[in-house]
C-alpha cells in the first residue's frame, strides 16, 4: 500500500508497504538516516510491534519481535547516538564521541491492561 500526496498535477510518493498499523501513544525517534516507531495503542489493543523508515530507500521494514518489549503505551523513547552536527561524521566530535557507533533507541515505562510497567529494552536499528 502506498500514499500520495498531490499538488495539482504533481503526485509524490510518501509511504511504502509494511508501515506501521494506525496506532496513538506510540514513540518515535529519528536517527541519521531513519524513523523508528515502537508500540502504542489502538482500539484498546496494546502494540508490541514497530518499523523502520529508511528516509535514502522510502520504504518501511517491520521491526524483529525477537527479544521485544512488552505490548505498551504512553511509554518513552531516546535515541542515544549521532544525528548531525553540519560538520560530518569525518569530524573530530563525530570520531571522539562516537567512534562509528549507530546509537541505540532505548524504551521504557508506560503501561498496557495490566497496569503500569516498569520494563524497557535497547534497539540497535543496525541489527533490526
Amino acid at each position: 500500500r502506498e500514499a500520495f500526496i498531490h499538488f495539482g498535477k504533481i503526485c509524490l510518493s510518501v509511504v511504502r508497504l509494511i508501515a506501521p498499523s494506525a496506532r496513538q501513544d506510540h514513540t518515535m525517534i529519528a536517527t541519521e538516516q531513519a524513523l523508528v516507531v515502537f508500540g502504542g495503542e489502538s482500539g484498546g489493543t496494546y502494540a508490541s510491534d514497530g518499523a523502520m523508515y529508511n528516509v535514502n530507500t522510502d520504504s518501511w521494514s517491520a521491526l524483529s519481535s525477537t527479544n521485544a518489549p512488552a505490548a505498551r503505551a504512553g511509554h518513552t523513547a531516546v535515541w542515544t547516538g549521532y544525528i548531525g552536527d553540519g560538520l560530518g561524521r569525518g569530524s573530530l566530535y563525530y570520531r571522539l564521541n562516537f567512534n562509528g557507533d549507530r546509537g541505540r533507541m532505548i524504551i521504557w515505562g508506560g503501561s498496557n491492561s495490566g497496569g503500569k510497567l516498569d520494563s524497557g529494552a535497547i534497539f540497535n536499528p543496525a541489527n533490526p
